[in-house]
């Protein structure tokens, strides 16, 4: 049988026949060479089952749990199940390498930040003490102008100093008309 090669076939050893005539792959390893491995190839179904061929297994083999059972293993252990397996794994071994080097490039710095990080925070710094000085200045400016608003007195009404005011003018033309006779 010459072995051929397909996505969907798996191969698997043949046992050798006891009672067959010794060849010469049999003598070659009496004398300690090795043999040529033969292998036969074993199709495999490349879709899942179908809800129907499922519903036969589950009859075929009872019913019940046990069906149910024997339904799952023939889902999962199928060639979707498998590839779904494979993908899983290979991601996870993805996953996998990246943290280790992210662990490598963390420890070739020995903790230290990676220079463009350096730049940056030192760059963050530089504005927060800008920030930090305007601040200061602006409260500075304030402090000031409260001091120079001490003097003023928040009750006083406009209203009564505008009265005051009219008083007095009535008062100097009444002295002026007096004295100057307009």
């Amino acid at each position: 049988m010459e072995p051929t090669q397909t996505p969907d076939v798996v191969p698997s050893p043949v046992p050798a026949d006891v009672n067959a005539a010794p060849s010469d792959a049999a003598v070659d390893v009496a004398a300690g060479a090795q043999a040529p491995a033969t292998t036969e190839h074993v199709e495999v179904p490349a879709t899942t089952p179908s809800a129907g061929e499922l519903g036969d297994l589950i009859a075929k083999s009872g019913g019940g749990a046990f069906g149910l059972i024997a339904a799952l293993i023939a889902v999962v252990g199928g060639t979707a199940g498998f590839k779904l397996w494979t993908k899983i794994s290979e991601q996870k071994h993805e996953q996998s390498m990246k943290k280790l080097d992210i662990e490598q490039a963390n420890a070739g710095l020995s903790g230290a930040q990676p220079p463009p990080c350096q730049a940056a925070h030192h760059t963050l710094v530089a504005d927060i003490k800008s920030l930090q000085a305007r601040a200061a200045a602006l409260e500075a400016r304030v402090e000031k102008l409260e001091k120079a608003s001490a003097g003023f007195d928040p009750s006083v009404d406009v209203g009564d100093l505008e009265e005051r005011v009219e008083v007095l003018e009535k008062s100097f033309r009444k002295k002026a008309r007096t004295l100057g006779g307009e």
